[in-house]
C-alpha cells in the first residue's frame, strides 16, 4: 500500500472532487436541521494512518479529533458502484451531539449528560445519510459517473483504534486525510476528517482528469462484495443484491409486525445488510452460542435459508411468550418445550414474511416447518445446510428490536443459487408491471364506448359531460437499498400496484328501464363537482390542559393506533374506509383497504 502515493496534480483534483460533493453536502443538512451549515475547503494530506490517530499532524485535527478518552463519531462511507472503496468519517462527539437535538426540536446547545442511544445513533446515521448522498450526486455529475454509496455505519467510540477496524487497515498503512473546517450558525465551529485510502483517492483524481481506471485484475479476491462466481456459474451483480436487500427489508418487515401481534411488544428490525462471502470466512463471533433456524422453501422458490440468532436473546422471546420476566440465565436449557417455542416463534415470523414474498415476487411461496438447532460454531451451520466452507453465500444481517426486551443482532444466510432466483422472479415481476403500465397507456381511454344517457320524449336532452378516465398506475421505481414503506405490515410491505377502477354507469337500463329519471340524473350530475375534504387520521390521544400547555418543540406524542394498524379514511368527517399509508414517487398515499360505509 505504501507503494501507492498521490502526486501534487492528483492531490488538487482530489481536494476539487470533496469540495464540491461536501458543498452539496452542507446544502442537505442545512435544509435537514434548519439552520446554515457551511463545509469549507478541503486540505488533503497524504500519510500514515497512525499520524492521524496519535494526532501528530496537529493541523488536521486541531485537537478536536482523536483526544484521549474522548468519543469520537466514526461514519464508514462504502461506495458500492462508479469507484469501489471504503472511506471512514470522524467527527467531533459534541457536534454531532447538537446537530441531533436541532434534528429531534431541541436547542443546539452542547448537552454533557446526552448519551448517544440507538435513536442518537440512527439520527447520525440517517443525517449522514443525507449528507453522502447529496455528495456522491455531486460526485456523479463530476466524475460523469453514476456513484452509489451503502447505508452509512456509525460507531460512537473513545477507542481511536475504531478508525483502523472500520477502514480495514494497519497502523503503518497509508492513507489521504481530508480535513474540513465545518460550522453550523453560531453554535459551533469544529473540524472533521474524511479518511480513505491511496488507492480509492488515486481512482477519484483519475476519473475526473479523463483517464480510465485500470481493470481489476482477474483472481481469487476473496474479499470481493461485487460479483462472486458459483460453481453453477451464478454471480450476484449490484442489481441484484439491491433487490435481495430491498426483498429481505419487506419480508422481515412482515416479520417484525407478526412478531409484535405473537409477542404483544413493539418489534423493530432495521434496513439489511448484504454480504457475499465464502461461507467458512463469515464471522459469528458475536452471535456465539447461537441458535440455527433452517427453512426451506418447497414452492414457488427451491432452497434453503438459515437465520442464526444469539442463544441469550432467544431465551428472552421464549420468557416473554411464556410470562417469565426478561431475565437471562445461566440455568436455562433448551428443552423440548423451549425449542417447540422457537420454532412457533419462527413459524409466525417466517410465515408472514413467505407470504410478502409471493407478493413481491407474484409467486405463491410456502416454506416447511422452521427446524431449530443450538449450535456451537460455524462449522455447524455448514453442516446442516450442507454447505462448503468454499462455497459462496449470501448474508443478510439485521439489528432486532423488542421493546423493553432485547436490543441485539441476527443474521440470514442463503444459497448464491436462492439468492439468485429470488433477485430474478422478483426483477421479472417488476418489469412486467412496468410492461402492463406501458400497455394500458397506450391504450386511449376515449376509445371506450359511453353508454347514452336516457332521452325524454318531448325534447332530446344534451349529452352529459364524459366522466374523467381513472387515472393509470405509476411505474413502480426499481428497488433501493431502503425500503419507501411507512406501515410495516405485509400489505404495505411491497410495490404499490395501483389498478384503473371503472364504476357501473348510472344510466344503465334494466329491462328496457333507466335506473334514474331525467330529473334525477341531472340532479345528480350538479353535484360531481361539488369539493369534499378526505381526511387521513393516523390516532388520537387525550391529554390534560397542563400537558397540552406544556407542548414543546421535539415533544413526543404517543396515539392510541399501533404502527401496524390501518389508518381511517374520513370524508367531510364522517369515517367511510380504512388503509395503509405507502410513498409513491416521495408523495405520502393511501391504500384503501377496507370500506366502512
Amino acid at each position: 500500500m505504501d507503494g501507492s502515493v498521490l502526486d501534487e496534480m492528483k492531490t488538487d483534483a482530489l481536494g476539487e472532487i470533496y469540495n464540491i460533493a461536501m458543498g452539496s453536502a452542507a446544502t442537505a443538512v442545512t435544509g435537514m436541521i434548519d439552520s446554515t451549515v457551511s463545509i469549507t475547503a478541503p486540505v488533503v494530506t497524504v500519510c500514515k494512518a497512525s499520524e492521524i490517530v496519535r494526532t501528530k499532524l496537529k493541523q488536521q485535527v486541531k485537537d478536536i479529533l482523536f483526544n484521549k478518552g474522548e468519543e469520537c463519531v466514526y461514519v464508514k462511507i462504502e461506495y458500492t458502484k462508479g469507484i469501489k472503496g471504503t472511506s471512514v468519517i470522524v467527527l467531533n462527539r459534541e457536534d454531532m451531539q447538537m446537530i441531533v437535538s436541532k434534528l429531534m426540536g431541541m436547542p443546539m446547545e452542547p448537552d454533557d449528560s446526552f448519551e448517544f442511544d440507538e435513536m442518537a445513533v440512527s439520527a447520525v446515521t440517517e443525517v449522514m445519510n443525507q449528507m453522502m448522498g447529496a455528495a456522491v450526486t455531486s460526485m456523479s455529475q463530476f466524475l460523469n459517473t453514476p456513484v452509489e454509496i451503502a447505508p452509512p455505519e456509525t460507531v460512537v467510540s473513545d477507542d481511536t483504534k475504531t478508525l483502523y477496524k472500520l477502514q480495514g487497515i494497519a497502523a503503518a498503512d497509508t492513507v489521504c486525510a481530508i480535513a474540513f473546517d465545518f460550522a453550523a450558525d453560531d453554535a459551533f465551529e469544529s473540524r472533521f476528517i474524511t479518511l480513505l485510502s491511496v488507492e480509492l483517492a488515486n481512482k477519484m483524481a483519475t476519473m475526473l482528469m479523463g483517464g480510465e481506471e485500470e481493470p481489476e485484475e482477474d483472481g481469487d479476491d476473496e474479499d470481493s462484495v461485487d460479483e462472486f462466481a458459483s460453481e453453477s456459474g451464478a454471480y450476484i451483480s449490484d442489481e441484484k443484491r439491491d433487490a435481495i436487500g430491498e426483498i429481505q427489508n419487506i419480508m422481515m418487515g412482515s416479520s417484525a409486525t407478526a412478531l409484535s401481534n405473537f409477542m404483544n411488544a413493539k418489534v423493530w428490525i432495521t434496513t439489511p445488510k448484504v454480504e457475499i462471502t465464502k461461507a467458512g470466512h463469515f464471522d459469528f463471533e458475536e452471535l456465539d452460542p447461537s441458535i440455527c433456524v433452517r427453512i426451506r422453501y418447497i414452492k414457488g422458490i427451491h432452497g434453503a435459508s438459515v437465520l442464526v440468532l444469539k442463544q441469550s436473546d432467544v431465551q428472552l422471546m421464549v420468557n416473554q411468550l411464556m410470562g417469565l420476566p426478561p431475565v437471562v440465565t445461566d440455568d436455562f436449557e433448551f428443552n423440548e418445550m423451549n425449542i417447540s417455542a422457537v420454532c412457533e416463534i419462527m413459524n409466525q415470523m417466517m410465515g408472514a414474511s413467505a407470504t410478502t414474498l409471493s407478493e413481491i415476487i407474484s409467486t405463491p411461496t410456502d416454506i416447511s416447518t422452521p427446524e431449530a438447532i443450538v449450535i456451537d460454531s460455524i462449522d455447524d451451520i455448514l453442516e446442516i445446510n450442507n454447505i462448503d466452507s468454499n462455497d459462496d453465500v449470501c448474508a443478510v444481517s439485521f439489528d432486532l428490536t423488542i421493546d423493553g426486551i432485547i436490543k441485539s443482532h441476527f443474521v440470514t444466510m442463503l444459497s448464491i443459487d436462492l439468492a439468485n432466483e429470488m433477485a430474478d422472479k422478483m426483477l421479472a415481476s417488476y418489469s412486467s408491471e412496468l410492461d402492463d403500465y406501458s400497455d394500458e397507456s397506450e391504450s386511449s381511454p376515449a376509445e371506450k364506448p359511453k353508454p347514452e344517457p336516457p332521452k325524454p320524449k318531448a325534447a332530446e336532452k344534451p349529452a352529459p359531460k364524459p366522466k374523467p378516465a381513472a387515472s393509470p398506475a405509476k411505474p413502480v421505481r426499481e428497488p433501493q437499498p431502503q425500503s419507501r414503506v411507512i406501515n410495516n405490515n405485509s400489505s404495505a410491505g411491497q410495490a404499490l400496484k395501483v389498478e384503473s377502477f371503472q364504476m357501473d354507469s348510472l344510466e344503465d337500463e334494466v329491462d328496457g328501464r333507466s335506473f334514474l329519471t331525467e330529473k334525477q340524473y341531472n340532479n345528480l350530475r350538479s353535484l360531481l363537482d361539488v369539493p369534499m375534504e378526505v381526511t387521513v387520521r393516523i390516532g388520537s390521544t387525550q391529554r390534560s390542559i397542563d400537558e397540552v400547555g406544556n407542548f414543546t418543540r421535539g415533544t413526543v406524542i404517543e396515539l392510541d393506533t399501533l404502527a401496524n394498524e390501518p389508518v381511517d379514511i374520513l370524508v367531510n368527517g364522517n369515517l367511510i374506509a380504512k388503509g395503509d399509508v405507502v410513498v409513491v414517487d416521495d408523495n405520502f398515499a393511501v391504500r384503501i383497504t377496507e370500506i366502512i360505509k
